[in-house]
């Protein structure tokens, strides 16, 4: 019958629309919310490139490189925020506190005009660091053998750690947050942040992205900045409708989701694996189809499986269109999930 994950909208899309536009696609993907539940709608003017898993330019990662102020301190790279409200959050400058004795617990050696977190409870703070300026005495002891921090990362509670008492002086992040009113404002700011200029778009072919069901057997092809769905897709995909956290989503599944894309039903585009609760709900919804919807759903049944047992035989392309237009195979009309 089929399974449904909001991963296979992208591909459904391009499955039924072969040839759209980057624009075109992408409104696809954000119309009606049909992407809702999903990581790619997260930040909309990133949810194409996301789908497609297109690598970052060049440009933009020395852009996203860290740098280091006068003082020998890194300057974090500026970040966007693009939901409301549209943010960028800059790493302006570093500020050393006066100093200040502090006694720090280290798993390993520190020295004078080092960096290093101030961890004096034992617990690990990444927004608290210091310069240390002087050391004033090293010691070695055995870890504390009820401290929760130890035993949470598996250190082995016989070994001897170092306690530490130094001058130092805490380091304060001066950040600033930009606040914008639209996409575009904050784009006109910080044009690297626009995806034309954060992604590459150059790229012609590639897997959408996914979190464990796709695979590498859903594949997108690019001519002329204009989307295909791969046919090679067709060779490496199972039949679906069964066995999905063993093979991951096939052909039938696919289709389905064309269906449910085509009849906005997002209520029936789970995130995670379809439950076996939803199964009625499934049902009803393809019962209450048009009847070219649910030949087209049977006829992905039928041409899966009969792909997949030709492919099996060895038979040619020639034998396998004699076979789907026979009819005497009127039993993989009764094939299922």
């Amino acid at each position: 019958m089929g399974y449904y994950y909001s991963e296979l909208v992208p591909p459904a899309i391009l499955f039924d629309n072969p040839g759209i536009t980057a624009s075109k696609f992408s409104d696809s993907l954000l119309r009606g919310n049909i992407a809702s539940g999903s990581l790619y709608a997260i930040e909309p003017a990133y949810t194409l490139p996301r789908v497609l898993g297109l690598p970052t330019q060049e440009s933009f990662s020395r852009f996203q490189q860290s740098k280091i102020d006068e003082q020998g301190i890194l300057l974090a790279p500026p970040i966007a925020f693009l939901f409301e409200p549209f943010t960028v959050r800059a790493h302006i400058k570093n500020e050393l506190l006066p100093p200040k004795i502090h006694e720090n617990i280290e798993l390993e050696e520190i020295e004078d005009s080092q960096l290093t977190h101030l961890n004096g409870d034992g617990y690990w703070h990444s927004d608290s660091m210091c310069l240390v300026n002087r050391i004033l005495s090293k010691t070695k002891r055995k870890l504390p053998s009820d401290h929760p921090f130890y035993a949470s990362i598996g250190l082995d509670r016989r070994c001897e750690i170092l306690k530490y008492k130094f001058i130092c002086q805490e380091i304060k992040e001066v950040v600033e947050e930009q606040i914008f009113d639209s996409e575009n404002e904050l784009f006109e700011k910080w044009p690297q942040f626009k995806p034309e200029n954060r992604f590459d778009f150059s790229i012609q072919n590639g897997v959408f992205s996914s979190v464990n069901i796709l695979g590498d057997n859903f594949r997108w092809k690019q001519i002329n900045g204009r989307y295909y769905f791969d046919e090679i897709s067709f060779d490496l995909m199972p039949a679906g409708g069964y066995d999905v956290r063993g093979q991951g989503v096939g052909y039938t599944d696919l289709v389905l989701t064309s269906e449910i894309i085509k009849y906005t039903r997002v209520d029936l585009l789970g995130y995670n694996a379809r439950d076996g609760k939803d199964e009625k709900r499934i049902q009803m919804f393809i019962e209450n189809l048009p009847e070219d919807s649910k030949e087209r759903i049977k006829k992905s049944i039928r041409d899966s499986h009969l792909s997949i047992s030709a492919k099996n035989r060895g038979l040619t392309t020639f034998d396998l269109i004699h076979l789907r237009v026979d009819p005497n195979l009127r039993q993989f009309d009764t094939i299922s999930s």
